[in-house]
């Protein structure tokens, strides 16, 4: 069992992700999934971002293995940092963020 000090330092860690779902990321988007789905990434803390010609939190940070519930569309690059700003505003100052983007351009 970790000790308290371990959890609230734990519970000070985010992790931020902004993900391409726009159509030239299809033929890598069911390992994306897979990756992104899987242990390697803590969902506490966490907040994914997909964007396509428009940026969206991902509800409980669980991507479909098929792009099209996502996007699969064109690319707008500014939304999904618009929206990204605003997730980092409500992260308190001394907590860390960690943040990871994928994209294939």
């Amino acid at each position: 069992m970790p000790f308290s000090d371990d959890i609230k330092q734990e519970n000070k860690l985010h992790i931020i992700g902004v993900i391409d779902c726009s159509g030239s990321m299809g033929s890598w988007w069911k390992n994306l999934a897979e990756f992104w789905n899987s242990d390697c990434i803590p969902k506490q803390n966490c907040v994914t971002i997909t964007f396509d010609t428009s940026a969206k939190i991902v509800p409980g940070n669980m991507l479909n293995s098929n792009i099209n519930h996502h996007g699969g569309g064109g690319t707008n690059i500014s939304e999904p940092f618009i929206m990204f700003e605003k997730e980092v505003d409500n992260i308190p100052k001394d907590h860390s963020i960690t943040a990871i983007f994928i994209s294939d351009g």
